[in-house]
C-alpha cells in the first residue's frame, strides 16, 4: 500500500483562479476590441462564462495531479472529463433557456 503525502501550497490554490481571471480579462478585452466596445451578445457571454469555468477547473485538475503525485496519464482522463462536464452544463443551460420564451434573448438596447 502506497501512502500519498502532499503539502498544500498556496500558490497551487491561488494560481488557477488567477489564470482563469487573466483569461477572462484578456478574452473580454479582445471581444470588446472586436465589437467596437458594444455589449457582448448572449452567446459571447456564455462563451466567456464557460471558458472561464473550463480554464479554472483545468488548472485545478493539473494542480491536483501534481500535488498528489499522480501520473501524467491521469490528465488524459481528467481533463477531457472536466471538459465534458462543462459542455454538458452549458448544453443544459442552453436547452433550459430555449424552453423558456424570451429567457435567452437580450433586453432591448437602452436609449440615452
Amino acid at each position: 500500500m502506497q501512502v500519498i503525502s502532499f503539502h498544500i501550497d498556496w500558490v497551487v490554490i491561488v494560481a488557477s483562479p488567477l489564470v482563469a481571471a487573466l483569461w477572462f480579462v484578456l478574452t473580454y478585452s479582445v471581444t470588446s476590441a472586436v465589437t467596437g466596445g458594444r455589449q457582448p451578445t448572449f452567446k459571447v457571454k456564455a462563451f466567456l462564462l464557460f471558458g472561464f469555468l473550463f480554464v479554472w477547473g483545468a488548472g485545478y485538475t493539473m494542480s491536483f495531479t501534481a500535488t498528489f503525485g499522480l501520473s501524467p496519464q491521469t490528465l488524459w482522463i481528467s481533463l477531457p472529463t472536466w471538459g465534458v462536464l462543462v459542455a454538458v452544463f452549458a448544453w443544459w443551460r442552453y436547452r433550459r433557456a430555449q424552453r423558456q420564451p424570451n429567457a435567452a434573448s437580450e433586453p432591448p438596447p437602452q436609449s440615452g
